[in-house]
């Protein structure tokens, strides 16, 4: 029995699956998405989540690769559901795989016009309406709709002219990651991690948010599977097109989670290390600071920054005491007392406001008016219940903190 020749040309080399496959796999989403992933795990939680997807990635592609072997035909999972379900099976499937193509194109055609946000504020212009929180333009929109246009007109122009631009995209996002990498290797600094780990506060709800993150991953790993979709355009063995086919997979899973780290390593967890990141090296839009933060930051940038003053914030005056065990076994109780005591004299306070902190002393506080907004109504822990209330509602297992993370 003679086997049917191909109408397909094999244009397709080993490089060009793999790119493919890996640029499907990476995209541009990774550019909006990163914060929110170290914000549901934390970074090493989000890194470890990736990576836990990435094996279950791993599995179904060792299916592909498999399946591929066997059924080398253009198609993909239509040839393999229609081989082992049959013409309704098969339609179905199809159909769910060809609606799942739709929501990742529409993701990515939106991810170009937002990375040109971040790069020109002023792009957004002409509000249409918003859709879950997400404000969008008639600019944005546009860019989204033109970009996903060329993408198809490309599609038909033919798979190896498909092929060349896919490479050139990949090296383009590809070389931005890197670069990303290498930035944060220079500028970041592995302190940045510290509290921001993990996004839990116990080893359950650590466990739970890194599962969180690996649940969502497969989605950022559609992609490996256009390679048995093109098997018949292919000129490489079907065994090979099985082992680029996983190789994409691991080259996507350590893109992703070295790509989690560098943007975690760059990431201010505390108030001083926001402010320099604001201040210094122009990073952001807006800061919430610290009053005296703030105060510094305009003192020392007087043209760059203006301070906007809500109409309440929170009274946070850090504690001091003198510890009795601490003080006599290093012997200094009367030093001890006289800092404490001097801190509430005069001269302590007025040393206080210089540096831009609200004095505790009210008659000193008014002489700093000019400074200091005294219509601001302050809350302090009281107003919360105190700190039994607060710890009970708010910091407890399954309390207010660990609702947010999971949402």
């Amino acid at each position: 029995m003679n086997k049917k020749k191909s109408d397909f040309d094999k244009v397709f080399s080993a490089w060009d699956i793999l790119v493919i496959a890996f640029g499907a796999m990476i995209g541009w989403g990774w550019v909006v998405s990163t914060g929110g992933w170290i914000e549901k795990g934390g970074v090493v939680g989000a890194a470890l989540g990736f990576a836990i997807g990435g094996v279950m990635i791993f599995f179904v592609g060792l299916t592909y690769a498999e399946l591929t072997a066997a059924m080398p035909q253009c198609g993909g999972e239509h040839v393999f559901s229609h081989r082992a379900m049959g013409p309704v099976g098969s339609f179905v499937c199809t159909w769910a795989i060809i609606l799942g193509y739709v929501g990742v194109t529409c993701f990515e055609a939106c991810a170009f016009p937002t990375i040109i946000t971040y790069l020109w504020p002023g792009f957004l212009k002409g509000y249409l309406y918003t859709v879950a929180g997400f404000d969008i333009y008639a600019s944005w929109l546009i860019v989204a709709i033109v970009v996903a246009f060329l993408i198809m007109v490309i599609n038909i122009m033919g798979a190896k002219t498909a092929a060349i631009l896919q490479t050139i995209l990949t090296v383009i996002i590809g070389g931005a990651g890197i670069l990303l990498i290498i930035a944060s290797v220079l500028n970041g600094t592995v302190d940045n991690l510290d509290g921001q780990i993990f996004a839990g506060t116990t080893g359950v709800s650590n466990v739970k948010a890194v599962l969180g993150v690996a649940v969502l991953s497969p989605f950022y790993f559609i992609g490996f599977d256009v390679i048995p979709q093109a098997s018949e355009e292919i000129n490489v063995p079907p065994k090979k097109i099985g082992k680029m086919l996983i190789l994409s997979v691991i080259l996507a899973v350590i893109f992703y989670s070295f790509v989690i780290l560098a943007v975690g390593m760059v990431l201010d967890s505390g108030a001083r290390g926001a402010t320099t990141s604001f201040v210094e090296n122009g990073q952001g839009d807006v800061l919430i600071a610290w009053e005296n933060e703030a105060f510094l930051s305009v003192r020392d940038n007087p043209d760059d920054y203006e301070i906007v003053t809500p109409s309440i914030s929170i009274l946070a005056q850090p504690s001091v005491a003198v510890v009795d065990e601490n003080v006599k076994k290093h012997d200094n109780e009367d030093a001890a007392q006289a800092y404490l005591k001097y801190l509430y004299s005069d001269e302590a306070q007025e040393l206080i406001a210089e540096n831009y902190y609200r004095p505790v002393d009210q008659t000193i506080l008014k002489k700093h008016a000019d400074t200091f907004d005294l219509k601001v109504k302050l809350t302090t822990i009281k107003d919360f219940g105190g700190w039994d209330e607060v710890q009970k509602k708010h910091f407890a297992d399954g309390g207010v903190f660990d609702e947010i993370y999971e949402e």
